[in-house]
């Protein structure tokens, strides 16, 4: 659809992570960046949560012309894998329909603050507020309502078992209450034992690392990347 678009950063070129998938795979960062970009629109297009079902590495590979590149992706930790398919962690973080609706409300406030004095003066209410200002904030509590209801919806639907109660909350209190981050600590709950997975959470939260999941995981199996 015209106006579609995805947030990519502008220092994404000079990432360690690219340098990384780089390394791995042999391809420049002209073509990694590119390949992220197909990688991410298709996320867009397809998904609200980075759920690719269908999708494998090989895929990936194929449709990118890189050899390799889903694998590096997984051992930076911007994919995973899903039951059927490839999840893109923490995507409603990033490209979900409320994070690009934080980044246009940010970069429309950065607008109303260049305003100049005058301008500003010229709108000012009775009571001392600027009506632009008083429109965003009016806007501000519309979307905080419509959060707060969404993430009502989502809690009930996917409520923890009342044993993992305390873990569930030790992690989704750190990471972001969303249905991707309560999907995954479900599967690692199942996948290994809860005191296991206790303990991967409470060294993630010690450590603040920039990849959670990923540093999370690796503290459940010590010969991946991250080492605890």
């Amino acid at each position: 659809m015209a106006g579609d678009w995805i947030k990519m950063r502008s220092n994404l070129w000079d990432d360690p992570r690219v340098a990384g998938i780089c390394d791995r795979t042999g391809a420049t960062e002209a073509q990694v960046i590119g390949a992220l970009y197909w990688l991410w629109t298709t996320a867009d297009q397809h998904t609200q949560d980075g759920y690719l079902g269908g999708l494998t590495p090989k895929s990936v590979n194929r449709k990118t012309a890189v050899e390799g590149f889903a694998e590096a992706m997984i051992e930076v930790g911007w994919l995973d894998h899903g039951e059927g398919g490839l999840i893109i962690p923490r995507f409603d973080e990033h490209n979900g329909s409320s994070a690009k609706r934080r980044a246009s409300e940010a970069r429309r406030k950065g607008s109303v603050r260049k305003m100049s004095a005058s301008d500003a003066d010229k709108k000012r209410t009775r009571c001392g507020k600027d009506a632009e200002l008083e429109k965003e904030e009016e806007e501000e509590s519309s979307v905080s309502k419509d959060t707060d209801a969404s993430a009502s919806v989502g809690e009930q639907k996917q409520s923890p078992p009342d044993p993992c109660k305390q873990l569930w909350d030790m992690w989704v209190g750190y990471v972001g209450d969303t249905p991707y981050n309560r999907s995954m600590l479900a599967k690692l709950i199942k996948e290994h034992d809860e005191d296991s997975v206790r303990e991967a959470v409470a060294k993630t939260i010690a450590k603040r690392p920039a990849e959670p999941l990923s540093y999370m995981r690796g503290c459940l199996k010590p010969k991946r990347r991250f080492v605890c």
